[in-house]
C-alpha cells in the first residue's frame, strides 16, 4: 500500500515536470529564445525613491506587457497548429 503511494506521487511528479517542462519551451519560444530576465541597477547614488519607481514599474508595467504578449503569440501559434 505505502508502495503504491509512493509510485503515484513519483508518476505524479514526472508528470508535473513534464508540464513544467513545456511551458518552459512555450516562454522561451515566445521570447525568441530568451528564458530570463534580468535587471541591474546601481543604485548607490540614487535616493531611496527612485530605485523604488523602477522596481514598481517593472512589476506593474514590463511584466504585464510580457505577459500579454506571450499570450497573444501563444494564441497565434495555436491558431497556426
Amino acid at each position: 500500500m505505502a508502495s503504491q503511494r509512493f509510485d503515484d506521487g513519483r508518476r505524479t511528479a514526472r508528470r508535473q515536470r513534464r508540464r513544467s517542462d513545456r511551458e518552459g519551451r512555450r516562454v522561451q519560444e515566445a521570447l525568441g529564445g530568451i528564458s530570463r530576465l534580468s535587471f541591474q541597477m546601481n543604485v548607490a547614488s540614487l535616493p531611496h525613491v527612485k530605485p523604488m519607481q523602477a522596481i514598481e514599474a517593472v512589476g506593474t508595467r514590463v511584466a504585464p506587457a510580457v505577459r500579454e504578449r506571450l499570450a497573444a503569440k501563444s494564441k497565434l501559434s495555436e491558431i497556426a497548429s
